[in-house]
């Protein structure tokens, strides 16, 4: 599954702007990267609060000074869209770039505000995750 394109004007999914979706196209774009997670459940641990899906470790489970074993850290990675060798600026950066484009306060409807939340929420817990990982590693 290919990420989205990155825009410096909004959050898109495949090409075409969030907000500028209808809810059913916003459902079925969380049902595929549901089936895809569902697909690799040995990057899963744990049921999901935010959604029905299921989704990795968050950041409550890696405490500051805990390191991330690879599967977890190659996961929390692709969440921000990211490939492994990233640097914590570079997850940084990329946090707040994400955390702008799925803004829910920029969505139409209550639904869409729920989704864009549940996103926000995935991205907050890889960024602590990552964080609390680089900080234990010494690379902050």
């Amino acid at each position: 599954m290919s990420a989205p394109p990155v825009a410096s004007h909004g959050l898109t999914v495949r090409g075409r702007r969030v907000a500028e979706l209808s809810d059913a196209e916003l459902e079925a774009e969380a049902q595929l990267r549901r089936s895809a997670r569902a697909r690799a459940p040995h990057l899963v641990t744990q049921k999901s609060h935010a959604v029905s899906a299921p989704q990795p470790p968050t950041a409550s489970n890696a405490p500051v000074g805990r390191l991330l074993v690879r599967r977890e850290l190659e996961q929390y990675l692709a969440n921000l869209e990211l490939k492994p060798g990233a640097t914590l600026d570079t997850v940084r950066e990329q946090y707040f770039r994400l955390r702008e484009r799925y803004d829910p306060k920029k969505q139409s409807s209550e639904e869409k505000r729920r989704v864009a939340q549940a996103l926000v929420d995935k991205l907050m817990g890889a960024y602590e995750a990552l964080s609390a990982h680089y900080e234990a590693k010494g690379e902050v």
